[in-house]
């Protein structure tokens, strides 16, 4: 809604604003008049910052989540219903309260104290936390001075020890819950102790990092072994198949190797060897180089090499002490043989060594990560049993040297003056209350207002004037005389300069103040110099008579239907130059008389006698008389009454108008403030 909108609103419904405006003020009034002084008392509670038995022990490291317990005693803490119902009871106790059928106070009722105001002040509390929550503010409203002390005082105290007893027990379950914990706690501790002591009797396993360590040198050194030996077979294998390409055309390769293997002693010789190198082999696995053990083993293979060179040359030479060409040759193959075999015999042994040594070292790998293992559970049950042991003492400390975490920093004491009723507060209650419904009522009655309040609404004839409603007792032509001037003249330019003869004033319904501006306007013109007469031709209810200050018999009922002369029957007015014809007497039906010819016989008489002739008609929405009368005029004025006349009925009666469209459209009854604003 705009700005404009809004002033309109206002001005419309003024009369309404005002009213709704004042009864409210006056309610208030009343109520604060009649309600009994109610005192106020303040208490204030100083919050310490104080852990609780959760933070403490969150704060050592030990977990909570299966502790039930209070929330911590800090500034944060939010006061509930609940956490206050037994400090409240014990002040209903204490101080004998009770509602108005004599039952004692619930604690839900002495919080909440209701939430409409009271003629009678009932006892209650109120509770805030100020200063985010470090400073607990209790407030006694009563009807009696002494009794709002004694309530927030006797809260602050409860209270008080209510919060004690919670710190008290909070640390109590706190304690209990460690000695469970400290039980459980040292059976894992023991557990795992006992786990890596049978670990190191079972395994036997004590420095496994050194051993791993030397299982790894000792590894890269058969590894190093391996590849001169590989190199060693490759020479040998070389030279070997050179002196077989020199022997080959002689045949005694073949020969020699002949002789060698139907040599049992050559045989026998090469297993012993083959026997020691085994041994060799499975001595370098838990042995070095450096050993007794292992130096012998190593010269009794030289022996036997030597011995078996020795016995092959023997064979190969026959047994003679001096050997020729070929049979040197063939000598020296036959040691390039046996040295072949020992170094493929040698390599054998040194990887199946190899092979060895990676098994160990796997095995001593897992063993050393299971005793990591028992060593990290080991070292964290040790780590929690100490700190279980840190906070049973922490607990004890803390029950020991436990202090109050609220303190009663300021006790309320009675006051003199009341705090409520409070003549600004309900002051300023009134009017926005007064405000707000008055508003409230004034756009529903707006809303659902069907009046004409704007003649465009109409689509009908051009409005001619506006008139403003005048007070009781006023005179209308004074008050209307500018506007009927206007009138006059918009009349002349509609009718080219001349007034009509006979003009008829009709409206929708009664009080739209056609009878009203039938009198003004005939005052005015008949001032003006013109020769008027008021013809009432509404005769189921004339008025028009005393509108004008004549008497009202015998009238046109007078002179039609009794005879009476029609110069007795039209009265002059004390306005010079206006005469009037009353009704007469009133009908219930007039429609015969209406429609008799005499009447407009009598309509063309009156012509002849006077410049203007104005015709008050009945209501249009009433009867079907004002169509009939129209049937004897020229020329209508419609008459609608602002914020009166309903807008279906205006509509109505510019449709039955069809036929003969009025010259205009004359609003009355306008409200001056209205007119004077919006127009």
């Amino acid at each position: 809604m705009e700005l404009i909108q809004i002033r309109d609103l206002l001005i419309r419904r003024r009369r309404t604003l005002a009213t709704l405006f004042l009864a409210v003020v006056a309610l208030v009034a009343l109520f604060t008049l009649a309600s009994a002084p109610t005192y106020r008392s303040t208490a204030l509670v100083l919050v310490r910052e104080s852990p609780g038995a959760n933070t403490l022990l969150a704060a050592l490291g030990i977990p909570t989540a299966s502790l039930t317990s209070s929330d911590d005693f800090d500034a944060d803490t939010e006061i509930s219903l609940g956490q206050l119902e037994p400090s409240l009871d014990r002040v209903i106790a204490t101080l004998g309260l009770s509602d108005d059928q004599g039952e004692p106070l619930t604690a839900r009722r002495l919080i909440k104290g209701g939430l409409l105001p009271r003629l009678t002040p009932r006892p209650h509390l109120d509770i805030d936390q100020l200063e985010d929550g470090r400073v607990v503010e209790i407030v006694g409203w009563s009807g009696e001075r002494d009794q709002a002390a004694a309530l927030a005082n006797g809260l602050a105290e409860a209270y008080i020890a209510s919060q004690v007893e919670l710190q008290q027990a909070d640390l109590a379950r706190a304690r209990a819950f460690v000695d469970e914990r400290l039980g459980a706690v040292r059976d894992d501790y023991l557990a795992a102790l006992a786990a890596q002591r049978a670990f190191v009797t079972e395994t036997g396993a004590i420095d496994l990092d050194a051993q791993i360590e030397t299982l790894v040198t000792k590894l890269g050194a058969l590894r190093t072994q391996a590849e001169e030996n590989h190199t060693e077979q490759a020479a040998l294998a070389a030279e070997l198949a050179a002196l077989d390409t020199e022997l080959a055309r002689t045949g005694a390769a073949r020969s020699a190797d002949q002789a060698q293997a139907n040599s049992e002693h050559i045989r026998t010789l090469k297993a012993d060897l083959n026997d020691l190198l085994q041994e060799l082999a499975a001595l370098r696995v838990d042995s070095t180089e450096a050993s007794s053990e292992y130096r012998r083993l190593f010269a009794q293979i030289e022996r036997l090499r030597e011995l078996i060179v020795a016995e092959a040359r023997a064979v190969v030479g026959g047994g003679g002490e001096t050997l020729g060409f070929y049979e040197e040759l063939g000598a020296r193959r036959t040691e390039q043989q046996v040295a072949l075999a020992i170094s493929e015999a040698e390599g054998r042994q040194i990887a199946h060594t190899i092979a060895e040594y990676r098994n160990r070292v796997d095995t001593h790998a897992a063993l050393l990560e299971r005793q990591a293992e028992l060593d990290s559970e080991l070292e964290v049950s040790e780590a929690i049993h100490g700190r279980m042991l840190e906070a049973q003492r922490q607990l004890g400390l803390a029950a020991a040297l436990v202090a109050p975490t609220h303190v009663l920093v300021q006790r309320a004491t009675p006051t003199t003056r009341p705090a409520r009723p409070s003549l600004a507060l309900n002051a300023v209650v009134a009017v926005l209350l007064g405000g707000f419904w008055a508003l409230g009522i004034a756009l529903i009655e707006d809303l659902f207002d069907d009046s004409v309040r704007d003649p465009a609404a109409l689509r009908g004839p051009p409005l001619l004037a506006r008139l403003v409603r005048v007070r009781r007792g006023a005179r209308p032509a004074r008050a209307w005389r500018e506007p009927l001037r206007a009138l006059r003249n918009r009349l002349r330019e509609r009718l080219d300069g001349q007034l009509p003869r006979r003009l008829a004033l009709v409206g929708p319904c009664r009080g739209d103040g056609r009878s009203t501006l039938l009198a003004a306007l005939a005052e005015q013109c008949a001032g003006d110099g013109l020769r008027v007469l008021a013809l009432e031709l509404d005769l189921r209810a004339p008025d028009l008579a005393s509108r004008l200050d004549a008497a009202p018999q015998p009238g046109l009922v007078g002179h039609l239907c009794e005879g009476v002369a029609l110069e007795r029957c039209i009265v002059p007015t004390r306005v010079p130059g206006l005469d009037l014809l009353p009704a007469g007497a009133a009908l219930d039906d007039p429609a015969p008389l209406l429609a008799e010819a005499r009447l407009g016989a009598l309509l063309a008489r009156l012509d002849e006698d006077y410049d203007l002739i104005l015709i008050d008609t009945p209501p249009l929405r009433a009867s079907e008389d004002a169509i009939q009368v129209l049937a004897l005029v020229e020329h209508a004025l419609l008459v609608v009454a602002a914020g009166r006349t309903p807008l279906r009925a205006a509509r109505a009666a510019l449709e039955r108008l069809s036929r003969r469209a009025p010259l205009g459209l004359v609003l009355t009854a306008v409200d001056p403030l209205e007119h004077r604003y919006l127009h």
